[in-house]
This record gives C-alpha cells, structure tokens and sequence, in this order.
C-alpha cells in the first residue's frame, strides 16, 4: 500500500471551554477527491485551518508523503505542498486578476545582494498558461473589485494552484454558483486530480459528494465519525450527520395577514418597485447577469429614512462580519441606537435581546462573547440574519442567505424566511439555488444580461426546472 499523501494523527484543539476537534484522524491518497461532510460546529473548519497552517494542534501529527510536519504559519504548510481556499472571498479588490494570482509570491530578478526586481511579464505569462491550463477565461488586467462573485472565486482557487500544490482543501466552493460554474469547478477540480493532486472537499450539497468524490469522511462533534463511499451516501448518513435535530421542511403556503399591502418602494433595474406584504420575491440570473449586485445597488440607493427598515444580508458574507467583534456586538452593530440609553450602550438590554436570538436560530457557540472569527461559516450567516429580527424589519434583502451552511441550518433558515413572510413581511431574495427559489418564493424573476424577465408565478407550483428554463440552463 502506497504511502498517504496527508495522514493526520489524533488531532485535538480547544478554544477556551470549546473542545472543537477530539483526536480527529485521516488520510488523503494521491489523486483522491474525498468529501468531508458535518453539520455547521462539527469541525470541519478547525480541522482544515490546523491542516493548512492557520492554526496550531494541542496535540497530534500531521505527515506529508510519511514525513512528520510542522506548521507554524500558512506559509510552512504551502511549501509543504497543502493549500486551502476559504469560503469567505480573499482577494484584493484594488489590485487586478494577475496581481492577486501572485500576491506575496511574484517572480524575482535579483539585481544586486538583497535587491530584487518583480519579473511582472513573467507572472502574466505564469497566469496566462494556467488558465489555458484548465480553461478558465479571466480577464487578468481587470481590478479584482470589478468581478463577479463566481469570477472571484475563481481567482482564489487559480492563486492556491500557482504554488507546487500536493493537497488542496476546498471549505465550500460552490455555496453560491450556479450549474455552469460548478460544472467549471468540478472540471478543474478532476484534472487536478488526473495530475495527482489530493483534493478535501467540504460541502452540504449531497448531489455534489455524489457527483465528484469518491469516498466520504463524517465529522460529528469535533471527531471523525465514519467514512464511506460517496455512492452510498444516503438518507441515513444524513439523519446521522445532522445528529436527527434538522426541522421541518417548509409546509404549505398558508394565507398572509396584509398579504398585497404595498410596504416600501425598492429602486430595482433604474426604478422604484413596489415590494408588497407577505411575499417573496426571487430573482436569478447567469454569471455575468446582473443579479450579483442587484440587491447591494438597491439598498445603497435607499434614502436613510427607508434604509433603517430594511434588513439586508450580502452574498460575500465577509463583507458584513466583524471577526474579531462578539456575536453579541454583531447582532447589536445595526440597532445601536435602539440601545443605547443617555449615550451610553445598555449592555443588559442587549444581552437579553440576544439570549433569545441565539436560541431562535440555534447558533453554536450559544455564548454571546464568544468572537465570530471561532464560528463556523454557517453560524456566521445565522448571526447575520438574526441581527435584522431584533426590530422589526418591513422588507429583508438577502442575497444567497443559506450560502455555505448544512442542511439543518438551511432548512432553519428557510423556516425563519417563511415565517417572516407569514408574519407579513416583505422579501427581495437571490440566489443560485434554484429548489431553494422554488420553495421560498411566490414569484421569480429571471435576470438575463442585466435584463429582467417575465416573472415566473407560483399559481399551481414551479419548480427548479423552470427556472432553469427561464435562464437558459435547459
């Protein structure tokens, strides 16, 4: 038997009271696609960041090709030949395409002892060849800020491969593409494996571990659980990995108090749209449509008066995070106002407001001082829709709310979106996920080079082949 490109020995990490990995162990052959699975909190994220450098074991061994390794930094482990591309978006929106792809790594000529000149034709070349390499169009003198979501992506997966790469760790990379670009990833992803490169794939989407991983690792409270292989991955190990606590589906659309009422007028396409009580509103479009920015656009363009009852929720989660913050000052960062008491910030009013939220949306760690850099991706997105329910909100504008989280997350938020609704709320939504535009909304509107489409109405049902249909998919 072959030597494991990546063998991980009884890894064990806490943070403060938080046990987040409990002598975790796997092992990753050359040329294997393996998908680590588990609900949000289960580990997959801390287990990763200890893999690529980002975070230190307190115990256990990582081996690369049967050789002990020792990270101290991300740049120990990338020359170990392991990289990992992060969902939350890394790129410098001021610096273009070429840039990026070698941030912190560009060709040198050395002039003189200690002097060196960047070789820029040299890495536009690099750059050029490895998009040829997979087939990736790029415009590579374009400001990365100037991109779509999908496309930025793109660049960060290109920058992990501009190194010597043994291991590449994918943490959610298709949350919020559609059916080409994932096809795009999926494509790239099994060349790179053609060539030997070991991919770990986190993701929630159990048609993806199908479609591209040969076997399945489970995580479950910070240890590995079981493993198994892809194709018999069902309902049962579903059941498992939510550890049997998902809710419900959304039921049946029942009849909305107010439901029609005009709310608040909502600048869409270069004009004012009237968003009604007690609906939902999809809209989804192509790479390169318009629908990336539609939702961003109108609530900038919201005068100040209508801005303060609107809740809105990016697509690039990072944008609204404060790492470093409490979920308690995230929660609060929109409604200072609303506690803050002779100037000062009611800090107990707060915590009581809080307290019920983070068991509403179910967010792991429960403890309010706990920093939203050690939550897990799909924490993070409840943190941020929660934040909009600590005063009433007239319309919500969410932009791929259920990006990166598992499955019991997703259908949690999707119930808390529905509920919203019921309760005659107003919701402009976008997103990739077109069972979840079927199930959420009662109209969708297709976006087609910037272009709105006929709306698609519920009537007697949709589903996610039409919308495809209506985008040109099918």
């Amino acid at each position: 038997m072959s030597t494991p490109v990546l063998e991980v020995r009884q890894l064990d990490k806490r943070f403060g009271a938080t046990h987040a990995l409990r002598s975790a162990s796997l092992s990753l052959a050359r040329g294997e696609i393996v998908a680590l699975l588990g609900e949000n909190g289960a580990g997959k994220s801390t287990l990763t960041k200890i893999i690529s450098g980002e975070v230190a074991p307190d115990t256990g061994q990582i081996l690369v090709d049967g050789q002990a390794a020792h990270f101290g930094a991300t740049a120990d482990a990338i020359a170990a030949g392991i990289s990992r591309v992060p969902q939350e978006l890394q790129v410098f929106p001021s610096l273009t395409v070429h840039e990026n792809l070698y941030a912190g790594s560009m060709p040198e000529r050395r002039l003189l002892p200690g002097v060196a000149s960047v070789r820029r034709e040299m890495s536009r070349r690099n750059a050029q060849r490895l998009l040829e390499t997979f087939g990736i169009v790029l415009p590579l003198d374009r400001l990365c800020g100037s991109l779509t979501f999908a496309q930025k992506q793109l660049v960060m997966l290109l920058r992990a491969l501009t190194h010597d790469v043994k291991v590449l760790i994918l943490d959610e990379p298709t949350a919020a593409l559609e059916y080409k670009e994932v096809q795009l990833l999926f494509r790239v992803v099994r060349e790179l494996a053609r060539r030997g490169v070991a991919v770990l794939y986190i993701t929630h989407r159990l048609s993806e571990l199908r479609e591209i991983s040969s076997r399945a690792i489970l995580m479950r409270d910070g240890t590995v659980v079981r493993e198994v292989a892809s194709e018999q991955y069902g309902d049962a190990c579903l059941s498992h990995d939510l550890g049997g606590h998902a809710p419900p589906p959304v039921g049946r659309r029942g009849a909305v108090p107010g439901a029609g009422q005009e709310t608040v007028s909502i600048p869409l396409f270069g004009q004012a749209t009237r968003v009604r009580r007690g609906e939902v509103t999809g809209f989804s479009g192509l790479l390169g449509s318009g629908v990336e920015n539609l939702l961003i656009d109108a609530f900038k363009a919201l005068d100040g008066g209508a801005r303060r009852r609107v809740g809105y929720i990016s697509g690039e989660r990072g944008t609204q995070v404060f790492y470093d913050a409490s979920i308690l000052r995230n929660l609060c960062a929109p409604h200072l106002k609303m506690f803050s008491v002779a100037g000062h910030f009611n800090e107990a009013a707060a915590r009581r407001a809080a307290a019920g939220l983070i068991r509403a949306f179910d967010i792991r760690p429960g403890d309010p001082d706990r920093p939203m850099r050690e939550l897990s991706g799909g924490n993070q997105q409840k943190v941020l829709l929660a934040r909009w329910f600590l005063a009433r909100m007239d319309v919500l504008l969410l932009a791929e709310p259920t990006a990166g989280v598992d499955v019991g997350a997703k259908l949690l938020i999707q119930k808390i979106i529905d509920d919203y609704r019921r309760e005659g709320g107003a919701v402009l939504l976008s997103s990739t996920d077109y069972d979840e535009l079927a199930t959420l909304c009662d109209r969708i509107v297709p976006i087609v080079k910037g272009v709105p489409g006929a709306p698609i109405d519920r009537g007697n049902g949709f589903n996610a082949d039409e919308i495809r249909h209506a985008l040109g998919v099918l």
